[in-house]
């Protein structure tokens, strides 16, 4: 029988030295599994990217790791859009490819469990559920998108893509992507159990802005050699230079 095929999307903007962690993370614990950065047009993405830009630096970290491709939003949509257009890209890409299951990571959400990939993927493979996640008990949300799991072939419906077309969109993607699964999916999420209760609250394997310092991010980059002089600024995405909902 063979194995489920699965692959990664990571949604980013402006952060390059997150990025570069989050990639390394993943090829130290899930080896050559496919990863896709959605960009959501980073600062220097025009008609040709400008040397000494963000987006400079996130070409350079794309090119530094093999099997990682990027697919640049054409002008920036904003938070709430660049995180809907990770989903809707994870699901084309996934469907293309033929993957059974595809995993969208915000680019401040890293996973440090060896193996996550293969654990994660049997537990949405054998349920009869469409999305591997978890609530957020503090934001009240019926599902929080720092990291999910999608079993494509569920997924990859026209009327879902086209709901979940990447725009601007002045709305938490939560609730959109609830909308999904409340009106098309049946509400079917498995969950994972390697999340905590709630974005605020740490899990032991799991690294997320909302929960974790720039320590503990240090203290990973360190331990795999890579982006030792970074800051990693743990604020709020709406108190980040440039904000945009989108």
């Amino acid at each position: 029988m063979n194995q489920p095929k699965c692959g990664i999307v990571i949604g980013h903007y402006n952060q390059p030295d997150f990025l570069e962690l989050n990639i390394a993370a993943i090829r130290h614990h899930c080896g050559d599994v496919p990863i896709l950065v959605s960009d959501d047009c980073s600062d220097g993405f025009g008609r040709t990217p400008q040397t000494g830009t963000l987006f400079w630096d996130v070409l350079a970290v794309t090119q530094r790791f093999k099997h990682v491709h990027i697919w640049p939003n054409p002008s920036r949509i904003g938070h709430t859009g660049g995180d809907m257009s990770a989903i809707w890209k994870a699901i084309i890409w996934g469907h293309h490819l033929e993957m059974d299951v595809v995993f969208k990571l915000s680019q401040r959400c890293i996973i440090d469990k060896h193996e996550w990939h293969r654990e994660a993927v049997e537990i949405l493979m054998k349920s009869d559920c469409c999305l591997l996640g978890k609530p957020c008990a503090v934001h009240r949300w019926a599902v929080r998108t720092e990291s999910i799991g999608l079993k494509i072939a569920e997924w990859y419906r026209w009327d879902i893509l086209a709901h979940l077309t990447p725009r601007e969109i002045a709305w938490p993607v939560e609730q959109v992507l609830w909308d999904d699964m409340r009106d098309r999916l049946g509400e079917r999420m498995v969950p994972w159990p390697i999340l905590s209760d709630a974005r605020p609250h740490q899990a032991p394997c799991v690294l997320f802005r909302e929960a974790n310092a720039p320590e503990d991010f240090r203290r990973l980059a360190f331990s795999l050699g890579v982006c030792r002089s970074a800051q990693f600024d743990c604020r709020r995405a709406e108190d980040m230079p440039n904000y945009w909902k989108g």
